[in-house]
């Protein structure tokens, strides 16, 4: 959890255009130091809506969650309606991928919520991503500038493009298989790319994968 606790902080810093020692932000995300600026408390505030967020994966993603998580960030309440909103598109969108579901949500709250709008983006979708066990999204410099465009043209299939980059794979998964609903999701979103490259009419997806019977030995 230290990880994404560091990394988010530093998406914070980077975005808002913000300086704290490096030193110091690790610190925070420790409790090890009593922060002394502006800039240090919401960091902490962050801090302590990503730890409330990982103490929760077990539970049910519900009003009460999303409007502490919130209030931790920001010390200010959201909007009812914006949660219920929030919990609507969830549960609608459950069957998904969990990177679609996690970048639906994510754009609502880029362009429905103002104060704090990437933070807490990238907390409900980092867990989205956990609930539905998988990695977690660490969105490092390289993918900054993609990443901003995505969000201001709300381009749906390019956020999921950033989400499948980023996302951190488990030890456990490295060599592990992606199930038959991400094979689909990527191949949407590379559908005009394979057709122009390879000049393709039709495209299959058979065997293990097709079968669902897949191993981490399958191949595609």
């Amino acid at each position: 959890m230290k990880k994404i606790l560091v990394s988010l902080i530093e998406i914070h810093i980077t975005i808002r255009k913000i300086f704290i020692n490096a030193y110091n932000y690790k610190k925070i995300c420790s409790d090890e130091i009593v922060v002394s600026s502006k800039e240090e408390l919401n960091a902490k505030r962050l801090a302590n809506a990503v730890t409330l967020l990982f103490n929760n994966i077990n539970q049910p993603f519900r009003e009460e969650i999303i409007h502490q998580i919130y209030f931790l960030l920001t010390c200010k309440s959201l909007d009812n309606q914006k949660i219920k909103e929030i919990v609507k598109i969830y549960y609608k969108n459950y069957d998904n991928s969990p990177q679609y579901l996690s970048t639906i949500i994510h754009l609502f709250i880029i362009n429905n919520i103002h104060e704090k709008n990437i933070e807490f983006a990238f907390l409900l979708s980092n867990y989205i991503m956990v609930k539905k066990e998988r990695g977690m999204l660490i969105p490092y410099p390289y993918s900054y500038n993609d990443y901003r465009d995505a969000i201001k043209q709300r381009d749906i299939s390019s956020l999921i493009r950033i989400f499948f980059d980023i996302e951190i794979k488990k030890d456990t998964e490295k060599h592990s298989t992606v199930s038959k609903n991400e094979i689909f999701e990527f191949i949407k979103i590379k559908r005009e790319e394979i057709i122009l490259k390879f000049r393709i009419t039709k495209l299959f997806l058979f065997g293990s994968f097709a079968k669902k019977k897949n191993t981490k030995n399958s191949d595609i």
